[in-house]
């Protein structure tokens, strides 16, 4: 016997056959557009994700500038810099600069003696008054070593008058301690005086340091002469080189003291002390 062929029916399936094809082809059509969206949900994304990175980095970039700024100049200098008022940058160069040292005497000795509250403090309120000399009269603070002060002008803000800011420095800075002197011995039964550095010169000046740690300082002999020099000051005494000298002649008084060697240098250094001059 032979089967009658198929009708409309059998060729084409059931009814609730075809609705589940029609049901099956209509979730495909829909999880392919979602597939899409998705894809182009994911790229816009990316696309914001890497926008909002460089905004980060370019905010973190900022944000550490500024705290370098305000950990080198004075608060106004710096914010002055931020603000776009003034073009400074921090780059690593050779420049005709002005370095200062000040050392305290006999600080090291007393150290010894003294409790730890008590030297903290004495150090502390000597080195906040003397930062704010130092940003009083535009200097860049490099750092404190124990009881020392480095301080150099001309950079990152060029300065014509450098040495001249870093010598009324020292006048003022010599005037206030006689000032601490007469708090300190009223609380702690002593005082101290300082020692002060100036030499005049071509430095290196950058960046100075690790990726980890690093430091926008001065290198170079006349840095290390500024050194020698606050080493040798005695108490009170200003000691600078005869090229700082010859640019301070207006403000103040010099002596002739005496020549040294320094090493990396062939022929003797003259070295000045000075005094204000008399109005």
């Amino acid at each position: 016997m032979v089967a009658d062929p198929p009708g409309p029916e059998g060729r084409l399936g059931t009814r609730p056959d075809r609705e589940r094809r029609f049901q099956d082809t209509r979730l495909r059509a829909q999880s392919n557009r979602t597939a899409e969206q998705l894809a182009t949900l994911y790229t816009a994304l990316e696309t914001l994700n890497t926008g909002l990175q460089a905004t980060v980095d370019t905010k973190v970039a900022e944000l550490e500038r500024a705290s370098r700024l305000k950990r080198y100049l004075s608060p106004q200098l710096a914010e002055s810099i931020l603000s776009g008022e003034r073009d400074v940058t921090l780059t690593t160069s050779r420049k005709l600069l002005t370095t200062f040292f000040s050392d305290v005497r006999g600080f090291t000795a007393a150290a010894e003696r003294m409790e730890p509250e008590q030297l903290v403090d004495e150090l502390n309120d000597y080195l906040t008054e003397m930062t704010e000399i130092v940003f009083k009269h535009g200097g860049t603070l490099d750092k404190y070593v124990g009881d020392a002060v480095m301080v150099f002008f001309g950079d990152p803000l060029p300065q014509e008058d450098h040495a001249r800011r870093a010598v009324l420095m020292g006048f003022e800075m010599r005037e206030r301690m006689m000032e601490l002197q007469d708090r300190w011995l009223g609380r702690y039964q002593h005082s101290f005086e300082i020692g002060i550095g100036i030499a005049t010169g071509w430095v290196t000046v950058g960046d100075i340091g690790s990726p980890a740690r690093s430091d926008y300082t001065v290198l170079g002999n006349e840095v290390n002469m500024a050194a020698r020099l606050a080493d040798r000051a005695a108490s009170g005494q200003i000691l600078v080189t005869e090229r700082t000298m010859a640019d301070v002649t207006d403000v103040a008084v010099a002596h002739a003291i005496d020549e040294i060697s320094l090493k990396g240098i062939s022929r003797p250094i003259k070295i000045f002390e000075l005094h204000p001059r008399p109005a």
